[in-house]
């Protein structure tokens, strides 16, 4: 978790990471790799939503993580939307899923377990 966070606090925002490469006209990663590394925290600001739901912190990051990844291979810059926004919902979407699947014994239908976890937020 330690290194985690050492990666998170050594990056630079997107911004900043775009205007570097136009100055030095070679960027260092390429543009995927920039939108996941430079939205590590938003990860971790998600996944801190969740810790009380049945997984690990270390856990819930790395399915956020997962989302992370599968965002920035979706995203499409032309439609006007912020990549945090939309990376939203897949971080979401992929913790949540590693919530009901990992997280319970206990095999239950899709909309009980979705149920349950809504009752977990909420308290």
């Amino acid at each position: 978790m330690e290194k985690y966070h050492s990666i998170i606090d050594r990056t630079p925002a997107m911004r900043a990471y775009f205007r570097q490469a136009e100055h030095a006209n070679v960027a260092s990663m390429n543009p995927r790799d920039a939108l996941v590394v430079s939205n590590y925290r938003l990860v971790v600001r998600i996944a801190t939503g969740y810790r009380h739901c049945g997984l690990d912190l270390e856990d819930l990051i790395g399915a956020g993580n997962i989302g992370l990844v599968e965002a920035a291979d979706r995203y499409d810059s032309s439609f006007g939307t912020p990549f945090a926004n939309y990376a939203c919902h897949w971080i979401n979407k992929e913790i949540r899923h590693a919530l009901t699947e990992v997280g319970h014994p206990i095999r239950l239908p899709e909309r009980m377990r979705l149920l349950a976890l809504r009752l977990c937020r909420v308290q």
